[in-house]
């Protein structure tokens, strides 16, 4: 699980910083081994928001302007969680 995880961060850490420099190719590799990670553990799915999102910024650089927006979607609902209402009766 340990190094899962630190693959997950720096992967996606660095697949955002390739993106930020407009190499896109370079990003692809990293960004999909997170997935693959992410996808392997239950105890790693909490990440399935960010390497959503991370997807979806992406498919944008790569000129694949709809499926980013799909992936935008799927990322603000991965993201989704249920919050408890602490206001008093």
């Amino acid at each position: 699980l340990g190094a899962g995880f630190h693959e997950i961060c720096y992967g996606l850490i660095l697949g955002e910083i390739l993106l930020d420099a407009g190499r896109a190719a370079l990003a692809r590799p990293m960004i999909e081994r997170a997935r693959l990670l992410i996808e392997r553990s239950a105890l790693l799915e909490n990440f399935l928001g960010s390497a959503t999102l991370v997807e979806s910024w992406l498919a944008e650089q790569e000129g694949r302007t709809e499926d980013s927006l799909g992936l935008l979607r799927d990322a603000l609902r991965a993201a989704r969680v249920d919050v408890l209402d602490w206001r008093a009766p």
